[in-house]
């Protein structure tokens, strides 16, 4: 043996110390412990997602429209919101979807459908028709609707889905308003 094996043998000596005492007791605390913690994680990952939820169903809520600008920028299409052009021409019917929600009321001497933003994307589809109601329908979970004496109000806040108008043709007068901004009017046959 060299003086430098000596040597080290000796720093390794002092390196040395005794092992911990091991109990039974104390493994289980600790995996009782970390087994908490897991739940205690998964519970406030729930808790999130929940919350989230609640967020997102909220009416007026800002997540929706966030997405969906976000999604439109992710996808390379990110634009201004399009005002809206409606014209009175008769529509062809169309295949519609079966999932809708909607409202239909009877339209009076005078009815205003206030649909409160205008949308980064869908359409509106106007069509005057024989029928005794004006309705307004859309795919489910697309808008609210509130409706007074003279006034249909559609919260179609971060909605991009697409809606369907129909207006009686015997209605005297029928305007649609988006964020007050008029792009339609029925007044009597016109």
């Amino acid at each position: 043996m060299t003086p430098l094996d000596e040597d080290v043998g000796d720093l390794l000596r002092h390196l040395d110390h005794p092992l911990p005492a091991l109990r039974a007791t104390d493994v289980m605390r600790r995996v009782a412990t970390r087994r908490w913690e897991v739940v205690g994680r998964a519970a406030a990952v729930l808790l999130m997602i929940g919350m989230g939820g609640v967020a997102w169903a909220a009416p007026g809520s800002p997540l929706p429209p966030l997405v969906a600008r976000v999604s439109a920028w992710i996808a390379g299409t990110f634009a201004a919101p399009v005002t809206p052009v409606a014209s009175p021409v008769q529509s062809v019917a169309a295949p519609t979807p079966t999932a809708f929600s909607g409202v239909a009321v009877a339209p009076g001497r005078r009815l205003i459908i206030l649909f409160r933003s205008a949308q980064v994307s869908g359409s509106a589809r106007v069509s005057v028709e024989d029928v005794p109601d004006v309705s307004v329908r859309t795919l489910v979970g697309g808008a609210a609707f509130t409706s007074t004496d003279d006034k249909l109000i559609v919260d179609n806040r971060g909605s991009v889905a697409p809606f369907e108008i129909v207006i009686p043709r015997a209605a005297a007068q029928v305007e649609i308003r988006v964020e007050g901004h008029r792009v339609f009017l029925k007044d009597g046959a016109r």
